[in-house]
């Protein structure tokens, strides 16, 4: 979507939020989620307080990851003077003191990361709840994950040599630009098998790996930036409860509701819209 697009879509939403703020997020579902770390059910409406929360990822189009839709509309936002448009996205995997820096105060947005891989692990981060019976040794329940952790840490490093190369996607002349010629394509090439060969795929496998074990065993918020929460609902929750996935999801968030939320949910809330909510 240009820029027209995105800023329509601003008009239009900022016609639905009678305080003309809105707060986009990633995904269609993460308002559910936002909301309950409010210790709120979420509005039919997706109103509260006058504040529009609206999720942009269209899972049945091809319109790029939740996170560049959200950077790209909060970008268009504040470069046509509409100040009160912010967004969440997902750490998707920085360093807990990056991601911190982007979410905590002075940090005044509009653009801010949750301090976790995504919205998911700020979800677990409410606790157990209760009617799932004793809660589980969080230690070794995230250490299970290290391996699918560290492999898809190798697994972003090495999308990125390919992205480098321009072998990501399929390649296609661009109008206006010079074509390629081969000397071109095959210096490239070269280079990336350099790269390549030096990339030791089961040390660096090792090396992430223990790095999330030592993460766990030291600080679990570092530990929740490496691991995707999503697998804590979708796996991890009904393994140990015997429960539909999409029950894990619902009863947990109504625990998250039942006990307030989230404090660093709730004061962020206030921070940025003015009011407790």
């Amino acid at each position: 979507m240009n820029d027209a697009g995105h800023l329509n879509q601003i008009e239009e939403d900022l016609r639905d939020a009678p305080e003309e703020m809105i707060i986009y997020l990633e995904g269609k579902t993460d308002p559910d989620v936002f909301f309950a770390l409010l210790g709120l059910p979420r509005p039919a409406d997706g109103l509260h307080q006058g504040v529009l929360v609206k999720g942009l990822k269209d899972e049945g189009r091809r319109r790029g990851s939740g996170s560049s839709a959200v950077t790209a509309i909060v970008d268009v936002a504040a470069r046509f003077g509409r100040p009160r448009v912010f967004g969440i996205v997902d750490g998707d995997g920085l360093p807990l003191e990056s991601l911190g820096s982007k979410f905590d105060p002075p940090h005044l947005g509009p653009l801010f990361f949750w301090k976790a891989y995504c919205i998911e692990n700020q979800l677990a981060k409410t606790g157990w709840p209760i009617l799932w019976g004793a809660m589980p040794d969080w230690q070794a329940q995230l250490f299970n994950y290290g391996p699918y952790v560290a492999l898809n840490r190798i697994g972003a490093e090495l999308r990125t040599i390919i992205r480098d190369l321009g072998l990501e996607k399929f390649t296609n002349p661009v109008l206006g630009s010079q074509l390629r010629t081969s000397d071109e394509v095959s210096a490239a090439l070269s280079s990336g098998t350099v790269r390549f060969q030096s990339y030791h795929l089961e040390q660096r496998f090792l090396e992430e790996l223990s790095v999330y074990e030592q993460a766990i065993g030291l600080d679990l918020d570092v530990a929740h930036t490496m691991l995707n929460g999503k697998w804590l609902l979708r796996h991890m929750a009904p393994s140990l409860t015997a429960r539909d996935p999409d029950q894990c999801r619902f009863d947990w968030l109504a625990h998250a509701i039942s006990i307030g939320g989230l404090a660093e949910v709730r004061d962020w809330w206030e921070r940025v819209t003015g009011w407790p909510p």
